[in-house]
């Protein structure tokens, strides 16, 4: 059991550590990770740093962080204010600290067994129906932008087969692996708030369904990023906007069409002048459709660009499955990946001379009197304090080395893992509605460009004789009424709607890239690992 939760975090970590990193003066990391009780609340957060490849000079960082440690080092630093500076040897720096913030996501979890609330303690050991609701908050707002920083959280734990079944969970996958079943899904919680599409709504939550013999709970763990907005292409959003553009303009030009057909029907002694201006309607209308019918075939391309949004975040999550499906591990992988080793690598080593030497039973006096070097004693000094100090730190590193290690071997056991993509179908399902209505532009299209041409030549044959005037004007009236009912506002309407979620697509965006740290000012990444305790 122990070693399928390793698996989850190895797997949920490693995917995050693909995003693309923005340019600072130097490179900057950012873990917070935060103990969870059960119901949600936070316990402890620790922040962990890693600023990486400097020469032997002084570098400057920022931090609001307390009670800040050196993990991996011997580097000596100078904290004023909010200013740190570190007197760096060339080699990455990896730091910690404390902070009391309140993590961007707020998490709640409530435990149902039978139709029934209760805590996990209580539950231990009982047999029934258990439903674990997940509520998570985004309460990264921008007031400027009115929107929330986009965040994708995904959800790992695992459950033992051995007395449960018929496991279901909501926005994401059940892989049966033998003994146990990995339970992934996917969140993105203030996206519906922003978006307004319903299908958006079951994104702010997560149900775990199940029947059990004997309930426990492993740890339940989150990791969430605001990142995997950035590399969307603002560009070819705005290249929509001309199609928008023209759109609105032909709405503008067939409401003054329209409004001429209604002079020449009411103002007789008006009926050139009237004719006049319907031609010169008739002209603008069948300009601005060709321009339409041009702009189609961008249109078709551009759609998928119009969702990129959303569909980006769907990709990002099925990449994880083609990663492991087609072992398409690249060298950017292992080298986050040995990143992440090197850190545990350095905890999992501390508690092996904590426990060699049997420094639980001795004081440093005690390591004082030993036969060693000076240098030696102070290594088994800063060991015993940090292992004390850290010791959840420490245990979770060392625990997470070999599973880390062994990364690449744990592909094999988890190549079955199903697509994680229907945890976002519904989100995809929300913008088809506009692909539809691109659809039934495009074959509707040539048809108004022949009707404004007929349209034209109906205004022609109108200026020739006042005799059928009247019977043509009428009959051009109704037709152009319900062409701009029918066909143009319809179309006007979908224009605005596009240019709504063209607006709001390019904000969240920038929101993305615009997250430079949780607890500093200048993170190139910033990731949020959460863990629920388990109860057994």
């Amino acid at each position: 059991m122990k070693n399928i939760n390793k698996i989850i975090i190895c797997v949920l970590v490693s995917s995050i550590l693909l995003q693309p990193i923005t340019t600072f003066a130097f490179e900057k990391k950012e873990t917070i990770i935060s103990s969870l009780n059960h119901n949600g609340t936070t316990n402890k957060v620790v922040v962990n740093n890693h600023l990486l490849n400097f020469e032997q000079k002084e570098i400057e960082d920022e931090t609001v962080l307390k009670s800040i440690m050196n993990l991996n080092g011997n580097e000596k630093f100078n904290l004023e204010g909010n200013k740190l500076t570190w007197y760096s040897k060339g080699r990455d720096i990896y730091y910690q600290g404390k902070t009391e913030m309140e993590n961007p996501i707020k998490i709640n979890i409530k435990y149902y067994l039978n139709g029934k609330e209760m805590t996990p303690k209580k539950m231990l050991g009982k047999s029934g129906k258990i439903d674990i609701k997940i509520n998570l908050e985004n309460n990264e707002f921008n007031s400027d932008y009115n929107l929330h920083t986009p965040f994708v959280v995904t959800l790992g734990t695992s459950i033992s087969n051995k007395n449960n079944y018929n496991i279901e969970v909501s926005n994401g996958s059940v892989v049966d692996t033998g003994n146990n079943s990995m339970v992934v899904a996917l969140a993105s919680p203030g996206l519906y708030n922003d978006l307004k599409i319903a299908e958006l709504e079951k994104l702010n939550e997560i149900s775990i369904n199940y029947s059990t013999n004997s309930f426990s709970l492993n740890n339940i763990y989150f990791v969430a990023t605001p990142k995997l907005l950035e590399k969307v292409d603002v560009n070819k959003i705005n290249q929509l906007n001309t199609l928008v553009n023209s759109i609105n303009t032909i709405s503008k030009n067939m409401d003054k069409l329209e409004l001429g057909s209604n002079t020449l029907v009411s103002s007789l002694g008006e009926l050139k002048n009237g004719t006049n201006k319907v031609k010169q309607g008739a002209y603008e209308l069948n300009k601005e459709l060709n321009n339409l019918k041009k702009g189609i075939e961008m249109l078709d391309k551009g759609t998928f660009n119009l969702n990129q949004g959303l569909v980006y975040m769907y990709e990002q999550v099925s990449s994880l499955n083609k990663m492991i499906i087609d072992m398409g591990i690249t060298d950017e992988t292992i080298n986050n990946l040995n990143t992440l080793k090197v850190t545990d690598e350095n905890l999992y080593n501390i508690k092996n001379i904590y426990f060699s030497y049997g420094l639980k039973d001795l004081n440093e006096d005690n390591i004082n009197n030993l036969s060693l070097g000076e240098s030696e004693k102070l290594e088994l000094i800063k060991a015993k304090r940090f292992y004390e100090e850290k010791t959840d730190l420490v245990e979770l590193a060392s625990s997470n080395y070999p599973a880390i290690k062994s990364f690449s071997n744990l592909i094999t056991y988890t190549s079955k893992l199903k697509d994680l993509e229907y945890g976002l179908k519904s989100a995809i399902d929300g913008s088809s509605e506009l692909s539809l209505g691109f659809t039934t532009l495009k074959s509707g299209t040539c048809k108004l460009v022949e009707g404004s041409s007929q349209l034209f030549e109906g205004a022609n044959q109108l200026d020739k004789g006042t005799d059928a005037f009247m019977d043509g004007a009428k009959t051009l009236n109704l037709g152009m009424e319900a062409l701009n009912k029918q066909g143009i506002k319809v179309l006007n309407n979908y224009a605005k709607t596009i240019d709504d979620y063209l607006l709001k697509s390019k904000k969240l965006v920038k929101l993305s890239k615009n997250y430079i740290g949780f607890a500093s000012d200048n993170a190139n990444s910033t990731i949020f690992i959460y863990k629920v305790k388990s109860a057994k």
